[in-house]
């Protein structure tokens, strides 16, 4: 039998009476033909139908290699315990709802583990060159206490200092977390968002451009500048329904109106899916005041310059810590500083 005819009986076989009752009539003809053959050849009726019974051998038999060639063996057997599985379990229904709870939980379980490990372990930051970007964080000099970290967060005046005064990277930029409560120009609700300050060029150092609008220009990220504010996807589809106007529009936060300049794309979650919005950095930094190196509550990344390793460029950001912290205690955490890679930023 060619192959176009066993793929069709394979198909029929999945319908077994229909293909039963097929291959009864394929024997039932064939045997028909061989009798007629042996009457012509000069044989009594009964003669002829003993002699094709003796050609073709035991019809049973035949139908059950014919069955066997032509069926899908694998599918039968695991309908077969299917419904086995499906038997005993109706036998023991309290059983059953246990198992089914149990298999539930283990396979959510698993689903979710192993999306957290791809997430944080596997998947490469969704930035332009993420094996360039570190984290540099202040390092306390008093180590003696085990208890505590060693690693602190950044002063805004140590963040521009070493902007301005190290070469090692090349850019470095800082955000802080924020919050506020949003609200539009028609008396919409206010809301209370968990917002970050971020410097005018956080978005360029780790190779971001808005979906919509622009982001931060220098100048608004001073303080005393202009308030503008950039949207994330969530928030722009949620409040605002997702309608590309509202760029060049104004809305209020913390009762201050803020023109909205930008909306990030739909996968910028850094650092992480709880931020709505972002303003500029020195936001809510006093005016004509120098920027303050006793408050540490930002978190610096930066971009390695090429060929300049992590180590070679934090050397460089340490030797100027120690000169604008000399003298100060070891708790002011400005001994020295320190990286962290990608990797170690993921847990890895």
């Amino acid at each position: 039998m060619r192959w176009p005819q066993q793929l069709r009986m394979r198909a029929l076989m999945l319908f077994r009476r229909h293909a039963t009752a097929r291959l009864d009539q394929e024997f039932q003809f064939h045997l028909e033909q061989q009798i007629a053959e042996n009457l012509a050849a000069g044989m009594e009726p009964a003669e002829a139908r003993s002699a094709a019974l003796r050609l073709f051998g035991n019809p049973t038999l035949l139908r059950e290699e014919a069955q066997s060639s032509w069926s899908w063996n694998s599918l039968d057997k695991v309908w077969r315990d299917l419904r086995y599985g499906a038997r005993t379990l109706r036998r023991s229904p309290g059983f059953a709802t246990l198992a089914v709870t149990v298999m539930a939980l283990g396979i959510g379980a698993t689903t979710s583990l192993f999306t957290i490990v791809r997430s944080v372990l596997l998947n490469p930051l969704p930035f332009a060159e993420p094996e360039k970007l570190v984290m540099v964080y202040e390092h306390f000099r008093d180590t003696a206490n085990p208890g505590r970290t060693p690693y602190n967060v950044v002063a805004a005046g140590d963040f521009y200092d070493w902007r301005e005064k190290t070469n090692g990277f090349q850019d470095m930029a800082a955000w802080r977390p924020w919050g506020c409560s949003i609200a539009g120009d028609h008396e919409e609700t206010p809301e209370s968002v968990p917002a970050a300050a971020g410097s005018w060029n956080l978005l360029a150092v780790l190779g971001v451009q808005p979906a919509y609008g622009r982001a931060f220009a220098a100048e608004e990220d001073r303080p005393g500048a202009r308030p503008v504010v950039l949207l994330t996807w969530s928030l722009f589809q949620r409040r605002f329904g997702g309608n590309p106007s509202i760029v060049g529009q104004q809305v209020h936060l913390d009762t201050i109106p803020y023109t909205v300049i930008g909306v990030l794309p739909k996968w910028f979650t850094y650092p992480d899916q709880t931020v709505e919005l972002w303003v500029p950095y020195s936001d809510h930094f006093p005016v004509g005041e120098a920027p303050p190196h006793d408050n540490h509550q930002s978190y610096v990344i930066a971009r390695l310059k090429p060929g300049i390793t992590a180590q070679a460029a934090t050397q460089e950001v340490s030797a100027l810590q120690y000169r604008i912290h000399y003298g100060e205690s070891g708790s002011a955490g400005c001994g020295r500083c320190t990286f962290a890679s990608d990797d170690q930023r993921r847990g890895r």
